[in-house]
């Protein structure tokens, strides 16, 4: 049968620009060198151009009754070449007009002269078609004039001869102009419109699809298929419709792979291997495109599937390709609003989304809700899962409120359709406390995420991964509502069941052990912290690499961990490689990197490493005041950390001037009532203190007193020490009374603790 292509798509090529002469058909095409034998009346012909005559191919079948109806109109002995004959021959796209033809010519080709094949599909084919039979005849014309003098000379030719303009797509005034005038020869149209048919004084021939029992013997002749496989061959030619081209194509797959007819038919319904599947599509795309064009529906709906296929197989750009191929398609034969187009637009939106396309995904997205609400309605299954997914291309752009408005569309959608125990329904209800979560409102987010972690407990089971990441959902929102006994319950079996289906060296494993780890930090479980971190931190290593983001960042939390736990060894060393990674991942300025040297810097002062201490605090400062402000809550715990690196340095000028800082930008965020406010005037009451500055301390001390014991009570250790500082600052300044009465409170208070 050939090459495989030819197998597969040539039964029904298109046909175009032929010549026949003295009984043998030809055709003038462009890349192909035949003779064309000489006529009587005309000029000699020699070697010309054209495209074989295995355009009709060998599996022609049925169709008998257009053959007899062309063969008595154009061959019928009483009148045969006394009068001009025209007769359009219309139906759908690759029904079967153009074989039809080729067909007719085979058998009667004895009755003509001379045959010419003109591709009227355009205007510029039409002229490319003379062209080539002015070449095959020597006609030696200006480009000017050529269609005339081409036209003119057909017109004067005494013969019977026969004019075929296949694919004529244009009006018929202007296919008028290219028709010989005159009254002899005869004309074959074959067109989509049946309008043409007024060119041929209507006589005219609608072509339908093949009988039922013509496709089948199509199929199974083009399949080289034998009688057992009549019914399977049954069922492939109506999913095809019985149209021809299609039949010829599914019965060349079959024999080229040799193909069980089972098996196609689950090909060509979607149901069978990807990667046969994308096969499948790229075949059939190349026979439409060859018999049908690139632009033709039947084309663009074997570009879809291949798009969607590409889609599962993770091929994205592939699939962006072919899906803008099929949206520009069907929007021109269908429009935009059409369910179709629509479907591929949301095809487009899939791979646009998986390359992270997030802003192309959400504009397709919004067109395709929009079409399906008016055509189908708001409740409708398939306006509720593009709904869904313009959910989750908004939350990926952080456009929360519109996310909110779609969320609780696609949840109070399909509660109504599905109902609340429905796998559907419980993705948008996380999609959307993923929404919520991202605003800070956690209530909302953790009231939706318990139903969904009970609904596929039901549904699923509580070790299937959906469920699971339900969990390691409501274990974030847990933590972010300090609710630690239910986070610990849910991070445990996070971390349970993702070890067990996953393994620990798994990304997901480790996202949930981090942040179990993170519950027990809150919670002052330093050691069961420190024990998650260092598996997290091992994982990430081998899985990531030293230097990704995400390694980093548990770089960080061990830091955090060590110095909790006074490991200062440990601390130092995850702290300086989380400093390292993140200056190199995202520089100095950057928040992350400010973050992880001021918790090495913490580490450094309990160790009293001051110097080290003040050196990266300086640096935060300087940072945290670029990129946040100096009123910023994080700028202000930077500079109060400086305060005490500055005391302890004996650095006194600069102490003064970051405890100022400190303490006005803490008055102005907190209040004085504030814990963080009192903390900075106490260490700056020091900062006074050991600059023999003792009216000064002591007017702050009085008010850190006063502050305290409002907020922690007057026997907390931390009221005590400020009582005890007040006092020195006192007797410092030779006001033994007030502090020997400030002695006598202390004892006092110090007595009662004692008795609780």
């Amino acid at each position: 049968m050939g090459d495989k292509d030819s197998n597969i798509s040539g039964l029904f090529h298109r046909a175009s620009n032929v010549t026949a002469s003295n009984s043998t058909f030809t055709e003038v095409h462009g890349n192909y060198n035949q003779n064309i034998h000489n006529y009587t009346t005309g000029p000699p012909a020699e070697a010309v151009e054209l495209y074989p005559y295995e355009n009709l191919g060998p599996f022609f079948t049925g169709r008998d009754s257009y053959l007899e109806t062309l063969k008595g109109y154009f061959c019928a002995d009483s009148i045969m070449s006394l009068t001009r004959k025209s007769f359009l021959l219309y139906g759908k796209e690759g029904i079967g007009k153009t074989q039809v033809c080729l067909k007719f010519l085979d058998n009667a080709k004895d009755n003509f002269s001379m045959v010419f094949w003109i591709d009227a599909s355009t205007e510029d084919s039409i002229l490319s078609s003379l062209q080539d039979i002015a070449g095959a005849y020597h006609l030696q014309t200006g480009q000017a004039s050529l269609a005339h003098y081409v036209l003119s000379w057909i017109s004067g030719l005494q013969s019977n001869w026969f004019m075929v303009f296949d694919h004529a797509e244009m009006g018929d005034k202007m296919l008028g102009k290219y028709l010989p005038s005159g009254t002899r020869g005869n004309i074959l149209i074959t067109s989509r419109r049946k309008a043409l048919e007024r060119i041929t004084g209507f006589h005219s021939l609608a072509i339908e699809a093949m009988q039922e029992e013509d496709g089948i013997d199509l199929l199974l002749s083009c399949g080289n298929l034998g009688p057992g496989f009549r019914d399977i061959a049954r069922r492939i030619a109506l999913k095809l419709r019985y149209a021809p081209y299609l039949i010829d194509q599914a019965g060349a797959y079959i024999h080229t792979y040799q193909c069980n007819p089972e098996k196609y038919l689950e090909l060509y319904e979607g149901k069978g291997e990807l990667g046969e599947l994308k096969e499948l599509w790229v075949e059939l795309i190349n026979g439409r495109r060859e018999n049908l064009g690139e632009d033709h529906l039947d084309t663009v709906e074997m570009m879809h599937n291949l798009a969607s296929c590409l889609n599962k197989l993770d091929e994205w750009k592939e699939s962006e390709d072919w899906g803008l191929k099929a949206v520009k398609g069907r929007e021109k034969h269908l429009g935009k609003n059409n369910l179709l187009t629509l479907e591929s637009m949301l095809i487009l939106a899939y791979s646009y989304a998986w390359q992270k396309q997030w802003e192309k995904a959400e504009e397709l997205e919004n067109q395709v809700v929009k079409g399906r609400i008016a055509l189908l309605g708001e409740d409708h299954p398939e306006t509720l899962q593009v709904m869904h997914d313009l959910l989750v291309s908004l939350i990926e752009l952080k456009k929360w409120a519109e996310a909110g408005v779609w969320g609780q569309k696609a949840v109070k959608g399909r509660k109504q359709h599905f109902g609340v125990q429905n796998l559907l329904t419980l993705e948008s209800m996380l999609k959307l406390a993923h929404a919520f979560g991202w605003q800070g409102k956690w209530e909302k987010a953790e009231e939706l995420e318990i139903q969904v972690v009970e609904g596929r407990i039901s549904l699923l089971g509580e070790d299937h991964p959906d469920t699971l990441q339900a969990m390691h959902d409501l274990l974030v929102s847990s933590v972010e509502l300090k609710k630690w006994a239910e986070a610990e319950v849910w991070g445990m079996k996070a971390v349970k069941g993702r070890k067990q289906h996953f393994g620990v060296q798994n990304l997901l494993t480790l996202e949930s052990m981090l942040k179990l780890a993170h519950a027990y930090g809150w919670q002052k479980k330093w050691k069961k912290a420190e024990e998650l971190d260092i598996q997290v931190v091992e994982g990430r290593i081998s899985l990531l690499g030293e230097d990704h983001p995400e390694t980093l960042q548990v770089m960080h939390d061990l830091l955090v961990s060590s110095v909790e736990l006074k490991k200062w060894a440990e601390a130092e060393v995850w702290g300086l490689k989380a400093i390292e990674g993140r200056k190199q991942h995202f520089g100095v300025q950057n928040l992350l990197t400010l973050e992880s040297m001021l918790k090495l810097a913490h580490a450094y002062g309990w160790q009293g490493k001051w110097k080290k201490a003040e050196l990266l605090e300086a640096q935060v400062v300087e940072g945290r005041i670029s990129l946040l402000g100096e009123d910023h809550p994080d700028t202000l715990q930077a500079m109060h950390d400086l305060l005490v690196s500055s005391i302890e340095l004996k650095n006194l000028a600069e102490a003064e001037v970051w405890g100022l800082k400190a303490v006005k930008g803490r008055k102005q965020h907190f209040g004085m009532q504030n814990l963080l406010t009192l903390e900075s005037m106490l260490r700056l009451a020091y900062a006074y203190g050991w600059q023999k500055k003792w009216g000064k301390a002591e007017e702050l001390e009085i008010q850190v007193v006063e502050g305290r014991t409002a907020l922690l009570g007057e026997g907390h250790p931390e009221t005590i020490q400020a009582m005890e500082s007040l006092e020195i600052a006192l007797r410092s300044q030779g006001k033994w009374q007030e502090a020997e009465t400030w002695k006598l409170n202390l004892k006092a208070v110090q007595g009662k603790m004692k008795k609780v």
